[in-house]
Formats: C-alpha cells, structure tokens, sequence
C-alpha cells in the first residue's frame, strides 16, 4: 500500500467521528510530499526522524508532527497495513516554553521614533508606527519559521 492511501483512509477514519482533523492531516500529507508516494514498506526509521528533525533545533513542531504519525502507524497496525511503526524509539527533550518580553516604555518610545523615521517605497513610516502599536497593544506576535 502507497503511504498517500494510508493517509486518506486514516483522514476519512477520524472524520468519520466527527472531527475537523486538519493540523494533523497537512503534517500527514506533508510527511507524504517529503518521502514521496512510496510504499509503506519503505518507509524506514531513518526516513521518518530526517522527517521529524527537519535542518534546524527541536521545536514544538517535532513533537505535533510525531503524534500526528504516532496515530497514523497505531491505525494502520491495528488495519493490518503495515507490521510495525518506523518511528523512533526515544524522543527528544522538549523546548524550554517561550517566555515574552515586555518592552519598557522608554524602550517602547525609541521603537516607535525609529519607525517614524523609516524611509521606504514600499511603506509609509505612519504605517508602520501603527503596525508595531498594533502589534503591541494587541500581543500578537510574528512568527517567521515554517514548522510544518
């Protein structure tokens, strides 16, 4: 069996009870794109943990894309598609959680200076003041990295 109709079969299980499941089905179909449509039985442990690390630190990431394909080898165990789970035996430890910064308002003051000395086409230095007010009042972050 080709690991993309592994996927669907277990998308269309978890849906079938009610469930959205759609972080867990981008990561599984993910996973499918980064090894290719291969046959389950190619699948190897070393595959899966280049998969899972990716090229840069641990991240929350490691641990969501590891339950997502926990699932989806314990589902295809107990459907007989595949023998065993080519994940890792030993996992590693978590990322230390994040911890925000709160600006000073001296420090607040001097951000928003520089953004109204800002000179570009693309924006205008009003533009963005606001967006850093907004991104402060508000405490949004931005979030630059691909964990998927």
């Amino acid at each position: 069996m080709r690991l993309k109709i592994l996927i669907k079969k277990y998308v269309d299980y978890r849906r079938s009870f009610g469930e959205k499941f759609l972080g867990d089905e981008a990561t599984l179909l993910h996973f499918c794109r980064s090894l290719g449509n291969i046959n389950l039985k190619d699948i190897t442990t070393a595959k899966v943990k280049r998969y899972l690390y990716g090229t840069g630190p641990v991240t929350t990431s490691w641990f969501r894309k590891y339950s997502a394909l926990n699932g989806l080898y314990s589902y295809g165990i107990s459907r007989g598609h595949v023998s065993h789970s080519p994940l890792p035996t030993t996992s590693p430890k978590q990322p230390p959680p994040f911890v925000p910064y709160v600006y000073t308002r001296e420090e607040l003051r001097k951000i928003l200076r520089a953004a109204s000395q800002v000179t570009s086409k693309r924006a205008h230095p009003q533009t963005i003041r606001m967006l850093f007010l907004l991104l402060y009042g508000t405490g949004i972050r931005l979030n630059f990295q691909h964990n998927i």
